[in-house]
């Protein structure tokens, strides 16, 4: 315990290699970024292939993934301090590198609200914290739009997916979620950290499109998309 409160108001070296951080650096340092494989998503972002995971099954007005996630590699390092090593201050700095990628781009035009993919309340209190909602944060602070933390609810507490095929991602997650409170936004954007299969996303956006007043445009944003896992 007192090893992350320590480093939560004292960390000064990278979580992805440990070396001591510059005046200039936050969280993760410069020469670990560069070798963070990113996406071109923003070439197309209603062509790429994050957006061709989810043709056919539900409608998305845009897709953006920041960076590839590879196993062992620096982003997986990185997203395991986030989620297991109480270093929250992780995602509010990986989403407000998020929104500076993104801003000013058509891809966030008429977006209204971030709406993170939320955790089953068992999971948020051991953990402390959403990761997504962190990252949504860090994009809030950015972009000025409002993060509706409170509009999706995970009512079922799901087994881990790490080895799971899509069909059974699928299967674990279809029926976890629920809206708890109907976005007031014409256009929202669904915030998650890595995306694998594109399962849990696609609940997500059926659970808002089944509510009683459904957004018109639903967006998706994460900062890594799972390559060759």
């Amino acid at each position: 315990m007192w090893k992350h409160f320590w480093r939560l108001f004292v960390q000064n070296s990278c979580y992805a290699c440990g070396r001591e951080l510059t005046l200039q650096e936050r969280c993760i340092c410069l020469g670990c970024l560069s070798q963070i494989p990113p996406t071109q998503h923003e070439q197309d972002f209603c062509a790429n292939e994050l957006y061709m995971k989810f043709a056919g099954k539900v409608p998305l007005a845009g897709a953006y993934s920041m960076f590839y996630f590879e196993k062992k590699g620096r982003l997986q390092k990185i997203m395991q301090q986030l989620k297991y090593e109480r270093a929250p201050q992780i995602g509010i700095f990986l989403g407000e590198l998020l929104a500076t990628r993104l801003q000013g781009s058509p891809f966030l035009e008429g977006v209204e609200a971030l709406i993170p993919v939320p955790l089953h309340k068992r999971k948020h209190i051991h953990r402390g914290y959403n990761q997504s909602e962190r990252i949504a944060t860090g994009m809030s602070k950015v972009l000025g739009i409002s993060v509706e933390a409170n509009c999706l609810g995970r009512r079922v507490f799901t087994q881990t997916q790490t080895a799971m095929s899509r069909d059974e991602r699928w299967e674990n997650v279809k029926a976890a979620f629920e809206v708890l409170k109907p976005p007031q936004a014409a256009h929202v954007l669904l915030i998650d950290d890595v995306i694998t299969t594109g399962a849990t996303l696609e609940a997500c956006i059926r659970s808002l499109l089944a509510c009683a007043s459904p957004p018109e445009r639903i967006s998706i944003a994460s900062v890594g998309l799972a390559k060759n896992i």
